[in-house]
């Protein structure tokens, strides 16, 4: 029962993971930034930081999930695709959780910091500039994370799928093992001929006693 729960729970980690950052991506940076939604850049990029910040949050707790259900399943089975998946689970993690806990507060300051993107002072085009290269790390980060997500998912339903079938694969041989094991107890059978019902003995009918003639008188 333990293992189809967590089997649920990895299917939902990753759901909510790789469709956060898949919603984050096309659904609120590709769109805040265009021209005419927001008034200007500083609010469309104050609104980016705050949806990212709760996104943060959600991933990490995400990948607790992922990496609690992915050491299970490579405990339990201990086969090569379940490896794979708890090492990936651990890169993603670890990778989500650099970017949430430094990469992301570092950018976030520097953004406090320079205030007015859109009418940036001289002497802060050097925070700039390494804002600039903050958000392009950033991007690659969460970029690998959401093509090792996908590479987790399939792994993992590779490995669900040779799990059952090699289960199922089981559950034949040891039914085919007993159907022959109880064919053996009936030689009838094992030579597949019918079963003929045993006749049941009849009594013989006792012949007619013939009566003694009559002397006559």
């Amino acid at each position: 029962m333990l293992k189809y729960i967590l089997n649920v729970v990895i299917y939902l980690s990753l759901a909510v993971w790789i469709g956060g950052l898949v919603f984050f991506g096309a659904g609120v940076a590709s769109l805040v930034f265009q021209q005419g939604i927001l008034p200007n850049h500083t609010m469309a990029g104050a609104v980016n930081s705050a949806i990212l910040g709760r996104l943060k949050d959600i991933e990490i707790v995400a990948g607790v999930l992922l990496l609690g259900g992915t050491f299970y399943t490579a405990f339990r089975y201990r086969h090569w695709l379940n490896w794979a998946v708890l090492l990936l689970s651990l890169g993603m993690l670890g990778t989500a959780g650099y970017y949430s806990s430094i990469l992301y507060p570092k950018m976030e300051s520097l953004r406090v910091a320079i205030g007015d993107f859109d009418n940036i002072p001289a002497e802060k085009m050097e925070m700039k500039a390494e804002f600039d290269r903050g958000h392009i790390l950033y991007s690659t980060l969460v970029k690998g994370v959401l093509g090792g997500g996908v590479l987790v998912l399939i792994l993992h339903t590779v490995a669900f799928v040779r799990y059952t079938e090699l289960h199922a694969s089981r559950y034949r041989r040891l039914e085919n093992d007993w159907r022959q094991l109880t064919e053996k107890g009936n030689p009838a059978d094992a030579a597949g001929e019918p079963r003929v019902a045993a006749a049941t003995p009849q009594k013989s009918v006792p012949e007619a006693i013939p009566k003694k003639p009559v002397a006559a008188t």
